[in-house]
């Protein structure tokens, strides 16, 4: 039964990634504390009985659990009695599993109440350095101003060592908050985070993303989105990309529960063309490449000397002051010198115009992306994803060569089940041979193995009353489940089997052995129900990751 139980649990030892180093640590906490429940059973315990029990005699149950054991017996002669009718019970009880399996919503690993926030302000892609500190300071003003935040504290920008290669368009609020029991007026923090947009919507033109300070950095570990949920279109043209990704997010906004639905700001930059007119520098006897070293000269600037400091040494860039080349105007009135000794006017000798370029080109897999993004909630991951995929297949269109990709949670997701659609097939395998190697029959290994549905069916509807979706840690409870059940089952087929050798019938071993082993079972499941009850009560940070493989269990 114990072996059963480790064999349920080394499968989870392949997760990798974020699952693996949540997961795997408690898969070997159990692993151990499975062997060591072995050396006790046989070492101290037999030692134990001897000393604590010696001279006493056996007690009657007690009156609870003999009212327990005269209604089982009485329900589970009839039970006997019509094993068709329980059979069909099994039956739609294991459908009625599989049906509410797939309704529920899935998500990678439950939000972490981390109490606070951290709010992206995506800034109007060309404003300066010094804008965006005078914006950032009125946005911390306006925050400060809810009683219920303990301080706000603004990022622009990319940092010193490069961590976070962001624009100064960029603007992140870290806003750590009180204690939920001293807040006024907000009963929850989703109605908080409802007061601090609604205080931050005077701020036009400014897209905000409102996450947790762990939150939004593992979401940019996973896909260098810092949201839940991001939906690459991948492609060539990044003008197709623009448009193409702007009719993903117009979609992905029709669905329930995705919120803060942005495609990524590459555009925005203006660029300064320059484009000689090959004609009018060809009339006056001047090169092409003579007038672009004006322009570079002008603008960029060029090296005009060296200066040497012991052994270091440096160039000397010589270029226009800012007034004669902040504009079209200005730096058309740059002179070109002719052959002929004539200073022409660059506006006469080239087209000179300022468009809106790209602000930045993101690559993925050698292919240009433009990323939707958007954040949950009120729903799962999960169920926005599939709502999402639904709509942008019916309603948006992609040329040929252009594709989506989905990125985010919903990938680590993918990532965690194709480990777990091998790992909880290869646990039941390896359970099924295990259990064989005990009884030396299929038949008798198969009626343990029919526990299994039984087992997923109350995990989950918990879930649902919860309403909690289907996440790696349900799963994870799910295989905690198996093990559990396939060992009650061993044990109560060896306690049935134990009375068909002593001659007597099957219906009458079935009777006797299930009410032997009634309390055992019911009281090993009490144990495992109370002591994980807390797990269910608490709020405190990380409560959320726990409690969905709590409830399920």
């Amino acid at each position: 039964a114990i072996l059963i139980v480790v064999a349920a649990f080394i499968p989870l030892l392949a997760l990798r990634g974020i699952e693996g180093r949540l997961f795997v640590p408690l898969a070997l906490s159990i692993i151990f504390s499975m062997v060591g429940s072995v050396v006790m059973a046989y070492v101290a315990t037999p030692a134990l009985c001897v000393v604590l029990l010696k001279g006493g005699r056996p007690r009657p149950a007690n009156k609870l659990v003999q009212w327990m054991r005269g209604n089982y017996e009485k329900n589970l002669d009839k039970s006997i009695r019509k094993p068709g009718r329980i059979t069909i019970l099994w039956l739609l009880l294991t459908v009625l599993s599989v049906l509410l399996f797939t309704i529920t919503g899935s998500e990678f690993l439950p939000s972490l109440d981390e109490n606070n926030f951290r709010v992206r302000a995506t800034l109007p892609t060309s404003i300066s350095l010094n804008e965006a500190g005078k914006l950032a300071n009125r946005m911390e003003a306006v925050v400060l101003k809810n009683p219920n935040v303990e301080h706000a504290i603004s990022y622009i920008g990319r940092a010193t060592l490069g961590g976070d290669p962001e624009q100064v368009n960029n603007c992140e609020i870290s806003i750590p908050l009180k204690l939920p029991s001293t807040w006024v007026g907000a009963r929850s923090k989703a109605e908080l985070e409802q007061q601090l947009r609604s205080a931050l919507s005077q701020f036009p033109g400014i897209e905000l993303e409102f996450s947790q300070e762990l939150e939004m950095r593992n979401d940019e570990l996973i896909s260098g989105i810092n949201t839940p949920i991001a939906i690459y279109v991948k492609g060539d043209d990044t003008k197709v990309l623009i448009a193409k990704a702007n009719e993903v997010a117009d979609q992905l906004r029709k669905v329930k529960g995705a919120t803060d639905v942005a495609v990524e700001d590459v555009a925005g930059i203006d660029d300064l063309d320059i484009e000689p007119n090959r004609a009018a520098i060809a009339r006056y006897g001047i090169n092409v490449a003579d007038v672009m070293d004006v322009v570079q000269s002008a603008i960029g600037g060029s090296s005009a000397s060296t200066f040497y400091e012991g052994e270091q040494h440096f160039d000397i860039e010589v270029r226009m002051m800012t007034q004669y080349r902040n504009n079209a105007e200005t730096i058309g009135n740059l002179l070109v010198p002719s052959s002929a000794g004539q200073k022409i006017p660059l506006s006469e000798l080239a087209t000179i115009r300022v468009r809106q370029g790209l602000s930045s080109i993101n690559r993925m897999n050698a292919k240009r992306h433009v990323a939707v993004k958007a954040d949950v909630r009120g729903r799962s991951v999960g169920s926005i994803v599939s709502d999402a995929k639904a709509l942008i297949a019916k309603n948006v269109s992609l040329p040929s060569g252009y594709s989506l990709e989905y990125g985010g949670a919903v990938e680590e997701l993918q990532h965690a089940l194709e480990t777990l659609y091998w790992a909880i097939p290869g646990s039941l395998l390896l359970i099924f041979v295990l259990v064989y190697a005990c009884f030396g029959s299929f038949r008798d290994s198969v009626v343990v193995l029919t526990a299994i549905p039984l087992a997923i069916i109350g995990g989950t509807v918990l879930l649902l009353v919860m309403g909690l979706p289907i996440s790696v840690p349900a799963i994870i409870g799910y295989v905690a489940n198996f093990g559990t059940e396939v060992q009650n089952g061993t044990i109560m087929v060896s306690s049935i089997n134990r009375w068909r050798r002593s001659g007597y019938s099957a219906s009458e071993s079935a009777s006797f052995g299930a009410t032997e082993r009634l309390r055992p079972e019911i009281l090993s499941a009490l144990i495992g129900v109370l002591a994980l009850i807390p797990f269910l009560l608490t709020s405190g940070i990380g409560a959320t990751v726990e409690r969905p493989l709590a409830a399920v269990v």
